[in-house]
This record gives structure tokens, C-alpha cells and sequence, in this order.
């Protein structure tokens, strides 16, 4: 009764009554998805009928127009497209194509510190109900406010008009996102000329290096559109962000210079450490309170916080445990002595003043550490009476030094006043040592230990016709209009500016216009952060888990030594790293697929250039799962994603050498234990020690020869025995302790766990093989042939795979009878690596549309409300009106079973995290891409089965619309989660693509318009376009390289359905080759009687005539 009462609200209060809950398309111009609905289609939740419309669906497989956003409030708000360098931070391009989230100075060691396991915290996926929009903070912790920007002056017959490239100049801006390339496209029936920027960071696939710079390349093409011939100046601004931290300037000054190379004019910014002044003979340091007393002596206390004096540090409770205190005693808020709950200690308040003194030196310097609460919780200076001063704490139990500026109030009375009147988490304030000094604290914390020491650049790249003129200051930064009087009339000298005063430097482009003329105009700016500063080390994170931390930098470090460095590296190396980008980017867009899948596919690969991954300077890679959000690159999350292996390879056989098969840091030479989270938790998941097993066989497929395989084997076998030694009877299935990835241990055979393992089992035949190791890969056969049937005989219920949880370990999780998202997981896997079938076609194909049928929902959001049955807190990946597939649901009854102890869950989703069972009710973008894959992979071209792959794939897509939220960031357990790289495993499957690069194999088999076909492919070596037409007795098959090379031995197709093959031709370049060729059904496979290497711009085209 409560989930139909539910429904029936939810429809009233959307306006659509009984009859009309619509799913809706992404923006304007997009159809509708489903519907309409009557309240009684939802009586079990899923509808069996998905009411899909025939024009939502026929936008499946439609090449379609590319996706344009435009209007702020409508679409362009939200839009954050990553634009920096894989590695490099996170710096994003907004809709109207401004730079925005400048979160490249720093890199984040722990999760977001107070997220107290809410559902709206960013690491816990609150960022996908609510949105950041730019021009508001990101989050508390996460990125930095530059002032940035470009403007355009066009002069023609006495009259000049000036835009600002943004939403303001230009009201009507578009945004067209094509990942690694964004394109923001300026026009106005009043301005004499159209701007198209394009803007990215160098991205060149199979090449990491050039691909992970600290630079962006904002291209402006300008085009004269009146009749008149055009003077047009473009111009940039960039403000010296170094340290953006900091403004004492006592620390020191930030400084600008003018700087033309070969190829290049930079305004380049750096800072400086002050040279500390000598100190006055006698003025030595004051210590006026450590608080080593017993009770407050002359300070006043009021309120609970402060009673009973100083807090002894023995005192302290177990989750307030200090670094860096200072003696046995400290002024402490977090007064557990009156409350020893958390919670209660943390909502006292009250004050604490010291006695009056005279100022007689130039800075107050004291430990500080908790909440950052600067209006609620601080010390402040009170000077005549008078707040003059605050400091507070940064949300950390680390005591760490901070001081006052009170040179200006020599000689005058004051006081010191403790204040905390917060309440809520980080309510609280500890203080210690307090001195009077004549040093500020620069001395022992320079600024080279600071968040964001280095270097940046801004630059404009020589071209023809173009002319640079710079300013290394501007006098009215606020003043964009002004920015071309002040280049032209500023000096040229170089500019340093104390810590607290905003410095910004400017550069302009001139060029002139002929009537319909356009030019290029290409400005850059690159970085050099490269330090991993004020490390926070904590049990679990990335500054504690990794040994020898404070030892490494980002990967640039060793590459280049400044901002300016970057800047020429991009100069010397223009045509390969700018040109090579647009080739891609073009190559990608070549395509018969349609636009919106081509989008999705590549977009979730953005999370490289996010803070979620990390590329150290000892070529070691590492990943939280999502931003800030869980450490040690985990197993059980990575090996959904397929992006990167196949755009970087050398990343991920990086992960697998340096990481999962490493001893000492995850793998665990006594048993073959791969830890899921490297070394910082050294312990099982069994489903991402299969996926890491099914990883290493994909890295080998992608590598030019045997050389990577060759060396992991020893190892890679070990892992494949740890699960082995899991099935003591070699029968197949699992049914101990299974740990996966919804953060819990199943126990009992289900098909999920055992698919995997079974996956893993042929990977490791397939590579024993290869290493000549027979005997191994006879074992890993057997115990594969048994499993396979042993899934369908025991675990198969007539419609799909479920779990038979062990009845002697009651309290464990369980899905039971339910219809769960991964029970097939293993034979998708095995497609994405050519292993043929693990589990019977038959069973497998009635379990995916098992899934269709009871997971897949027009209404995923409203279900996770009404599935009150599941009574742990859900997060938001789909809102109500959105469609998904659901992680799990029981159609045959047993909801209330899954999660011992269960009961019904308010109507209302609680506000805090409550378990792991919640996760039932989700729908999270991994897990559905894999399942859109298989369905693909298994279903014919045109099939019902490949259209619901596509409209999973396309829910997803929809979910992420501009008008809603940022399309470029996939959100699961917070921002650029790396499970949604399985995006491209779908891609993969729609064109049905294999490859074996030490075997020199490769083959396609089309899924959506096979007859006039043509996508992008990457290989071990090169990159370029597959093509298949087939015209009236004739096939053609062609692959065209753009970059690299690829050497080949063999080649397969699929030939239409009932054809039979008759005479085949394959050339290079309109030279004939050898070649036999066989035919397994509709499957030809052609061998060539002698390998070939074809390289960048040669083409390989094979007839076959049917």
C-alpha cells in the first residue's frame, strides 16, 4: 500500500496525474523516452512494459546531430568539461568557456574529512542531486578561484566594439563537448565576427606521456563575417595563483615577467620566498600561554567548553587523537570531559580570554587545529576593544602554526579571546603555545612547503599574420574591456607584488581580417605543481599507505623544471601534440555510430584528468575510486573499466607491474593474494582478484609482443591458484567467503562470484598456452568445463542466475532468489577479451533479458523511494522520472531477506549512509554499462537484445543531461568515478571488435549497420578507422591508419547472414597480398601467408565477394 501511495503522490506532484509520468530526453529537441503511464503500471515497481516511444528508440542506433548546449540557465551552468593533462589535477572548461575549478596546485591525501557518511557529502556521491554550478564553490577542500579570462576588440571604419569571450559578451554562447574536445562557439548578429574555440590539453592515444601535460590549448579561430575588412584583438588574462593560499606577506611576493622565446610570448608567474628581516638585538620570543597549568590562572572561562581548565592530552578520546601537540596540555573545546559523546562534546560552547597585554612584537603565532568554522569557532585579537584579527582551524586534528600580522598595533592593549558557538560536526577548537614573535612562522614553514609552490604560464603561440603584445601587471584586472589600453601602455619590466595584493598579467593577439578571412589564434596555458605538499597523513590514505611518500612528486617533475618549460615542450612539439589531438578527435567522430554514444563511450575516460588519478614521478600510477574518494586504485572498482586499456595501455600495464602483481605494495608472494586496494588494505576481493587475472590478459592482448606477459606469468598463474584454492573440489562454483565490490562477503555459490572465476579461468588457459605451460592450462579447462555446467545446473532458477546464500552464516548479505545486475558478469568479460563462452549462450541470454524485464525501470529514482523493503539508506545516481537498471530486484519474492535483520525502511531516504544493503536500491553507472555490453555482445545486428544494450547505454546518457547536471562527470561514490570507464566496453562490443597484438589478430563484427559500417580502433601500436560497406555481391573491408603502425597476421569478418564467400582480395595500398581464408559460419577468418606492418596513412583494404 505505501509504495502505490508513494507512486500516486509522486505523479500528482509532477503535474502529470494518473496517466502521464514521462521520462524526458536530455534537452530541447530530444524525444521522449517512455510513457505515458497509469499508476498501475508500477504496482510492482518495474513495469514489464517499458512504454519506450518509437522516435527515443529509433535515436538508438541514428547517427543523430552532435549534442549542442546553449542557454545558462538552461545547459551551460553545470558544464565542466576536464581540460588539463592526464595526472595533472583537475581544471575544467565551462559552458560559455571560461576556465573554472583550478584544482591543480595541490593534490588531496585523504577523503573529504567531514563527510560524516552523508548522502548529499561529494564522497558519497552528492554532487549528482546537487550539482555545482560555475561560480560556486566546488567543495570546502577541492579547488581554487583564478581570475581568468579572454575578450575580443574588433575595429573596423572608426568603430570598435569589445566583447568578453563568456556569457555576458556573448549571450547566445553554444557548448559542443567531444572529449578530450571542448568546442564553445561565440555569435552575435551585432558583432562583425564569430569566435569557435577549441580547447583541450594535448591527448594522444598509446602515447601517456604527451598526454598527461600540465597544459591547456584554447584555440580561437576568428572569422570576419560583415563586409568590411576587420582589425581584431584578442586578448587573455591570467592571475598569479601560486600558493593561492597564502596572503601574509611577510612570507613573501609573487612575481610576473614578459617572456619571448622561439615560438612563443609568455606572461610567466612564479613566487618567492621573502628574505626574512634581522630581528632587533633582545627581542626574543614570548611565550605567553602553553597552558601547562592546572587550571586557567588569568585567563576567564564561560560555557561548558572550557570548564575545568587545560585539557591533558592523555585525556584526549580515541577519535580526537592530535599530531603535533605541544606539552601535556592544551586549551581544548571538544570538552569530552563534560560529555563524552562525540556528538554532545562537539556542541558545547563558550569562550576563554586571556588577560590584557601590551603588543611589543610584530606577529602572534600559536597551534591551531579543528573546525573550520571562521564565524563560529576562532581565536580572535581584540585591539582597544576592537576584533582586528581571526584565525581558525581547516576541519583537522593536526596542530599546525599559524600567526597574526600585528605589526600596526605596536605598544597598544590586547586581548586574546577563544571563541566556539558552533554546533554540528567540526564544532570545536584546540589552541596551544601561544608566542609573541618577531618572526612570523615563515622561517620554519617556507613557502616552497606550501600547496601550489611552483609555476604557471600564460601564452600565445606565433603564427602567421598574428602580432603579441603582454603586460606582466595589470593596473584594473577587474577591467577586462580595459585589457588592450593597459597591454599596449603597461610596462614591459617585470612585476612582484607582496602575498596579499592580486597580481595579474595579460597578453593580446592582433590580427587583421579580409571579409570572410578567418585565423587562428592559439594561447596556452601550462602549470608546474608538481610537489605533493603539507602532507595530512592518515591510517587508510594515500600519505600513509604508500611507503616513502613524502619521497615522490607528480610524473612531470622529472620532465621539466618550470611552467615555461611546459610551455616549450608544447612549442618544440606543436604539430604532433596539437594536430595530433584534432586527428584523434576527428578520427573518433568519423564514425557511423551514433553521436550520443560516441560521447558517452569516451567521456567517462575523463576521470584521468580529474584528482582521481595520480601519476607518480617513480612511473607508478595510482587512483582513488572516485575524486578524493577511496584509496589504492581497488580492484573490484577498476576492473569494470575498459577505457584505458585500450586508449593507454601502458597505464594499466603499469597498474598490473607496479602495483597489483608488485611485491610489497599489493601482491602477496606467500598465496598469490592481489590486495584490493594496493598496499594500504593487503586483503581479498575475490571478485577484483578475477577482474585484475582477466586485466592482465587484456594488457598482453594490447602489448606489441609476448615481452609484459612474459614477465608477470610466474605470478599471474600464483593469483590464478589463490582462487583455485578457493573451489578445493575444482568443481567450478565458489561458495565460501566471496568479498566483492558492494563493500561486503557473500557466502554460498552464486553466479556473479563463480562467472568471474570462471572468466579467469580461461584467461589463464589462454595465457598458459602462450607461455607453454600445458599442464596449467589443461587444469584451468577442466575445472572451467565443470563450472560451466554446474552454474546452469545448480544456480540457473529457468530465467536467470541467483545466490544460495550458506545457511550457516545467517548475518551475511545476501541476494538469494533476487535478479542481480552482475550474475553474468563473467561471460561479459570474456567478450571483451575474445575467451568465447563461459557460461551457455542459451541460459546467459535468458538472464540478461531476465534483467530487462525486472531491473530495467523508466523510474529508477522513484523506485529506490517506494522499495521500502530494502531498509538501508540509498544514494542518488538516477532522481525520480529518471530510467536506470537497478543493482538488484526480487520478482519472486525475498527483499526482505537480503539484509539480515531487516526491516522496512521509512518512506523518506534516511539523510545518513546506514550499510551496504542500500546499494540494492541504486543505480550505478559501471555495473549498468557492462550489463548494456553483454546484451550487445550477445545480440545479432538489429536484435531486440542489442536495442536494450543501447537504451541501458542511453538511460545513462540521459541521466547525465546538461539541463540537469555535468555531463562530463560521471558520479558513483563521488565525482569521475573510475567503474564508468566501462563505458567503452560497449563501444567495443557495437563493433564487435577483437585484437591479439602479440598473435597479430584482429577482427571486426559489426552490431549497428553492419552493411555501411565505420568506427575508430586503437591497437598495441597505432590507431586509425575500420570501415565495412557491402553492396550488391560485394563486402569491403578496409582499415586506414592515422598514427603508428600495426602488424598483421590475421583478420576476421562476419559476412552477411546466408551469404556464402566467394573470391577475396586484400591489398596494402592497392598492392595484392597473399592471403587463405576460412569460413565458421558466417565468420571469415583470413590469414596472411606472411605478417605485414601497415603505418600511418596506408591503407589495408579487403574485397570480398559474396
Amino acid at each position: 500500500m505505501g509504495a502505490a501511495i508513494n507512486r500516486r503522490l509522486f505523479l500528482k506532484n509532477t503535474g502529470v496525474g494518473t496517466i502521464g509520468l514521462l521520462a524526458m530526453g536530455i534537452g530541447k529537441g530530444f524525444p521522449v523516452m517512455a510513457g505515458p503511464f497509469e499508476v498501475s503500471d508500477f504496482e510492482k515497481l518495474v513495469p514489464v512494459d517499458k512504454k519506450l516511444s518509437r522516435a527515443w528508440l529509433r535515436s538508438l542506433t541514428e547517427r543523430g546531430e552532435p549534442e549542442v548546449f546553449s542557454g545558462w540557465e538552461q545547459e551551460l551552468k553545470y558544464i565542466g568539461m576536464p581540460v588539463g593533462g592526464i595526472g595533472c589535477g583537475q581544471l575544467y572548461l565551462g559552458g560559455d568557456g571560461r576556465l573554472w575549478h583550478w584544482d591543480i596546485f595541490k593534490s588531496n591525501y585523504r577523503r573529504e574529512p567531514d563527510h560524516g557518511q552523508r548522502i548529499d557529502a561529494f564522497t558519497l556521491g552528492g554532487h549528482y542531486a546537487h550539482p555545482v554550478a560555475l561560480g560556486e564553490p566546488y567543495t570546502k577542500y577541492n579547488g581554487t578561484s583564478v581570475e581568468q579570462g579572454f575578450v575580443i576588440r574588433a575595429k573596423s571604419a572608426g568603430k570598435s566594439l569589445t566583447r568578453t569571450l563568456d556569457k555576458e559578451g556573448f549571450p547566445g554562447v553554444s557548448f559542443r563537448g567531444e572529449y578530450p574536445v571542448g568546442r564553445v562557439s561565440y555569435r552575435d548578429a551585432d558583432f562583425p565576427a564569430t569566435v569557435e574555440l577549441e580547447a583541450f590539453s594535448p591527448f594522444i592515444p598509446l602515447n601517456a606521456q604527451d598526454s598527461a601535460l600540465p597544459a591547456t590549448v584554447m584555440r580561437f579561430t576568428v572569422t570576419n563575417t560583415g563586409a568590411q575588412a576587420l582589425d581584431v584583438d584578442l586578448g587573455g588574462w591570467l592571475q598569479n595563483a601560486t600558493c593561492p593560499d597564502q596572503r601574509d606577506p611577510a612570507l613573501g611576493h609573487r612575481r610576473n615577467r614578459l617572456v619571448r622565446n622561439d615560438g612563443r610570448s609568455s606572461v610567466v608567474s612564479t613566487i618567492e620566498t621573502a628574505v626574512q628581516p634581522a630581528v632587533a638585538r633582545g627581542r626574543e620570543d614570548i611565550v605567553f600561554a602553553d597552558f601547562e597549568t592546572k587550571d586557567w590562572g588569568a585567563w576567564s572561562a564561560s560555557g561548558a567548553a572550557f570548564e575545568g581548565g587545560p585539557f591533558p592530552v592523555s585525556s584526549l578520546a580515541q577519535f580526537h587523537r592530535l599530531k603535533n601537540a605541544s606539552g601535556q596540555h592544551m586549551a581544548n573545546s571538544l570538552n569530552t570531559r563534560v560529555d563524552a559523546n562525540p556528538a554532545g562534546s562537539d556542541n558545547l560552547t563558550g569562550t576563554l580570554t586571556s588577560p590584557a597585554f601590551t603588543i611589543e612584537r610584530n606577529y602572534i603565532r600559536m597551534l591551531i587545529a579543528g573546525g573550520n568554522k571562521p564565524d563560529a569557532c576562532f581565536v580572535e585579537l581584540l585591539v582597544d576593544g576592537k576584533s582586528v584579527a581571526k584565525l581558525t582551524g581547516d576541519n583537522s586534528t593536526v596542530m599546525k602554526e599559524q600567526w597574526m600580522d600585528v605589526s600596526a598595533y605596536q605598544g597598544k592593549r590586547a586581548v586574546l579571546r577563544l571563541v566556539d558557538q558552533a554546533v554540528g560536526g567540526w564544532a570545536h577548537l584546540v589552541a596551544d603555545r601561544i608566542v609573541f614573535s618577531d618572526r612570523s612562522g615563515a622561517a620554519s614553514k617556507p613557502l616552497e612547503s606550501m600547496h601550489g609552490y611552483g609555476s604557471s604560464a600564460l601564452s600565445i603561440l606565433e603564427s602567421p599574420g598574428v602580432r603579441v603584445t603582454g603586460a606582466s601587471a595589470l593596473r584594473d584586472p577587474d577591467s577586462p574591456e580595459g585589457l588592450f589600453a593597459e597591454i599596449s601602455s603597461n610596462t614591459k619590466a617585470p612585476v612582484a607584488l607582496p602575498l596579499d595584493q592580486l597580481l595579474v598579467g595579460g597578453l593580446s593577439a592582433s590580427v587583421a581580417l579580409k571579409p570572410g578571412e578567418a585565423k587562428t589564434v592559439t594561447f596556452l596555458i601550462s602549470w608546474y605543481f608538481p610537489y605533493h605538499l603539507e602532507q595530512d597523513a592518515r591510517p587508510g590514505h594515500m600519505t600513509t599507505g604508500i611507503a616513502d611518500f613524502h619521497k615522490l612528486s607528480r610524473h612531470y617533475r622529472p620532465w621539466f623544471n618550470s611552467a615555461g618549460d611546459v610551455a616549450d615542450y608544447v612549442v618544440t612539439h606543436r604539430e604532433r601534440l596539437i594536430d595530433g589531438t584534432l586527428t584523434w578527435n576527428r578520427t573518433w567522430y568519423d564514425s557511423s555510430l551514433p553521436t550520443w554514444l560516441l560521447d558517452r563511450s569516451m567521456i567517462p575516460l575523463d576521470c584521468a584528468a580529474s584528482q582521481m588519478f595520480h601519476w607518480f614521478d617513480n612511473g607508478r600510477p595510482y587512483a582513488w575510486e572516485g575524486v578524493d574518494c577511496c584509496p589504492g586504485t581497488c580492484t573490484h572498482v577498476f576492473h569494470y573499466a575498459q577505457a584505458m586499456g585500450r586508449i593507454f595501455p601502458e597505464l594499466e600495464r603499469a597498474f598490473r607491474e607496479q602495483v597489483d602483481y608488485q611485491p610489497g605494495i599489493a601482491f602477496r608472494t606467500s598465496d598469490g593474494l592481489i590486495g584490493y586496494r594496493g598496499e594500504t588494505i593487503v586483503k581479498e576481493a575475490t571478485d577484483g582478484q578475477a577482474g585484475t587475472i582477466l586485466r592482465v590478459y587484456r594488457e598482453h592482448q594490447m602489448s606489441a609482443d609476448n615481452a609484459f606477459l612474459t614477465r608477470l606469468w610466474p605470478r599471474v598463474k600464483q593469483s590464478i591458484e589463490f582462487l583455485i584454492a578457493k573451489d578445493p573440489d575444482e568443481d567450478g562454483l565458489l561458495e565460501g567467503k566471496q568479498p566483492h565490490t558492494l563493500d561486503a562477503a557473500w557466502h554460498g555459490p552464486m553466479a556473479w562470484m563463480s562467472g568471474l572465476y570462471l572468466a579467469s579461468l580461461a584467461a589463464g588457459e589462454q595465457m598458459a598456452i602462450e607461455m607453454r605451460d600445458e599442464r596449467f592450462a589443461k587444469r584451468c579447462r577442466r575445472i572451467l568445463d565443470t563450472g560451466s555446467k554446474r552454474m546452469v545446473s545448480e544456480l540457473f532458477d529457468g530465467e536467470y542466475f541467483i545466490h544460495k546464500p550458506d545457511p550457516n552464516v545467517p548475518k551475511a548479505l545476501r541476494t538469494g532468489a533476487g535478479c542481480h545486475i552482475d550474475q553474468v558478469l563473467g561471460q561479459s568479460w570474456a567478450h571483451q577479451v575474445g575467451l568465447g563462452r563461459i557460461i551457455p549462450r542459451e541460459e546467459t541470454v535468458s538472464a540478461l533479458n531476465s534483467l530487462w524485464k525486472y531491473n530495467f525501470t523508466p523510474d529508477a529514482g522513484q523506485y529506490a523511494m517506494d522499495h521500502i523493503q530494502i531498509e538501508k539508506a540509498f544514494r542518488w545516481y538516477a532522481m525520480p522520472g529518471e530510467a536506470g537498471l537497478l543493482m538488484t530486484t526480487w520478482p519472486k519474492g525475498g527483499a526482505m531477506e537480503a539484509i539480515p535483520g531487516n526491516g522496512l525502511r521509512p518512506v523518506e531516504n534516511p539523510k545518513v549512509w546506514t550499510g551496504a544493503g542500500g546499494y540494492f536500491n541504486e543505480c550505478m553507472n559501471g555495473f549498468e554499462y557492462q550489463v548494456a555490453g553483454h546484451m550487445v555482445a550477445e545480440g545479432e545486428p538489429g536484435s531486440e537484445l542489442v536495442q536494450k544494450g543501447l537504451a541501458i547505454t542511453k538511460a545513462v546518457h540521459d541521466r547525465y543531461g546538461a539541463a540537469k547536471r555535468n555531463p562530463y562527470n560521471e558520479i558513483e561514490c563521488s565525482d569521475h568515478y573510475a567503474r564508468s570507464m566501462a563505458s567503452y566496453g560497449i563501444y567495443l562490443t557495437a563493433c564487435g571488435y577483437e585484437y591479439h597484438g602479440p598473435k597479430g589478430e584482429l577482427g571486426f563484427a559489426p552490431k549497428i549497420h553492419p552493411d555501411d559500417f565505420r568506427a575508430a580502433f586503437t591497437v598495441a601500436e597505432g590507431w586509425g578507422t575500420f570501415t565495412q560497406k557491402r553492396e550488391a555481391g560485394l563486402q569491403t573491408d578496409s582499415l586506414q591508419l592515422n598514427y603508428g603502425q600495426l602488424t598483421l597476421k590475421q583478420m576476421s569478418f562476419v559476412l552477411p547472414a546466408g551469404a556464402q564467400a566467394g573470391r577475396v582480395q586484400l591489398s596494402v595500398d592497392g598492392a595484392v597480398l597473399a592471403a587463405n581464408h576460412r569460413m565458421a559460419g558466417e565468420r571469415m577468418t583470413i590469414e596472411l601467408r606472411n605478417a605485414i606492418t601497415i603505418r600511418t596513412g596506408q591503407l589495408l583494404e579487403v574485397q570480398i565477394h559474396v
